[in-house]
Parts: C-alpha cells; sequence; structure tokens
C-alpha cells in the first residue's frame, strides 16, 4: 500500500510541474492579438517591432521559446551590472509563475573572434538566454514590463541591446530533464525508507 501511495504523490507532482512547466499548449487567440497589438501601440512602441510581435503571435504554435538577448552595458560597468541584477530579479520574479526562467548568461572575454560583414559596433558583450513558456506568456509579460518602473533600470543600464525569439527545440536538459529526475529519485528513497 506504501508503494503505491508514494508513487501516486509522484506522479502527482510531476503532473503539476508538468501543467505549469508546459502549461495547456494553447495557441494566441485573435482577440488575444488584437488587443495585444493595440497595447503596444499605445505604449508607443515601434511599429516594426508590433510587425514582429504579430508575426509571432499569428504563427503561435503553442510551445515554449527562447528569448536571445545580447547586451553591452553602458559605463561604469558595475554600477550598469547592479542596475541589471536589480531589473532582472524583479522581472523574474514576475515571470516564474509563468514558467520563465534564465537558460544560460554568458560574458563575452574578447572582441569577436569571428566576424562577417560586420563592423566593431557589432560586438556584443553579454548573452542571456530566457525561455517562455508560450507566445502568449511572453506577449503578456512584454505588456507588464514596458513603461514599467523596474524597465527604466535595463534602460539605464544598457549601452545598446538586440533581443530576439528563437525556437526552443535545442535546449537539453536544464528544468524539463531535472525535476522529473529529482521526484524520481526522492521517491526512491522515500520507498527504500519506509517500506
Amino acid at each position: 500500500m506504501t508503494s503505491y501511495l508514494i508513487i501516486g504523490i509522484a506522479a502527482a507532482i510531476y503532473l503539476l510541474f508538468r501543467l505549469w512547466y508546459y502549461g495547456l499548449g494553447r495557441k494566441a487567440s485573435p482577440e488575444f492579438i488584437d488587443s495585444t497589438l493595440q497595447a503596444l501601440q499605445q505604449k508607443n512602441i515601434d511599429e516594426t517591432r508590433i510587425t514582429y510581435i504579430r508575426t509571432l503571435l499569428e504563427q503561435d504554435d503553442g510551445k515554449d521559446l527562447v528569448m536571445a538577448n545580447l547586451l553591452n552595458l553602458k559605463q561604469p560597468i558595475a554600477e550598469s551590472r547592479a542596475k541589471l541584477m536589480q531589473y532582472s530579479k524583479t522581472f523574474l520574479g514576475g515571470a516564474l509563475k509563468r514558467a520563465t526562467h534564465p537558460v544560460a548568461m554568458a560574458t563575452s572575454i574578447t572582441g569577436n573572434v569571428e566576424s562577417l560583414n560586420a563592423t566593431e559596433s557589432d560586438e556584443w558583450r553579454s548573452v542571456f538566454l530566457v525561455r517562455y513558456r508560450s507566445r502568449t506568456d511572453m506577449a503578456k509579460i512584454l505588456l507588464e514590463t514596458f513603461d514599467s518602473p523596474h524597465h527604466d533600470l535595463k534602460l539605464d543600464a544598457l549601452e545598446k541591446t538586440i533581443g530576439y525569439p528563437a525556437s526552443a527545440s535545442s535546449i537539453l536538459g536544464g528544468i524539463k530533464a531535472l525535476v522529473p529526475m529529482v521526484i524520481a529519485l526522492s521517491a526512491a528513497l522515500l520507498h527504500i525508507i519506509l517500506v
């Protein structure tokens, strides 16, 4: 009886995790797309960016995605890094409820080692990858972020930045693999102790 109870609890925890992490796989509705684009226009977002967001939402596949952010901090670097960290804490604190989290962060060691049809100004000092559960979640987070007080911290910290969405299909391991392994290991240890 104890074994079945442990297995049942482990399965329930995993199902709750899966529901939170993957969501229901719903695609953005036409109504949501229209209301999102109207809200972005009211926030005076550049029309080119709005067009990209429209395309992103209209081609929604209901799956997760990664936002690749290329960053250059303003001088002095230490002060800008502190502002960016403060922004990140606020941003990610609210984003976690939608299973949005960092995937990777890296800082360059030197300038571009390889460059094709690029100028010196195209060099980037940091890359920050953030996983979003869905395009709908990303749009909601963008609406909450633009013009918010913590977004000003990001703008004050950055000399320049580019952010573009990318398919998350090539991300290996991470939370997707770690959580099921931890649940299975915990259930196995509990089984050894109690049975």
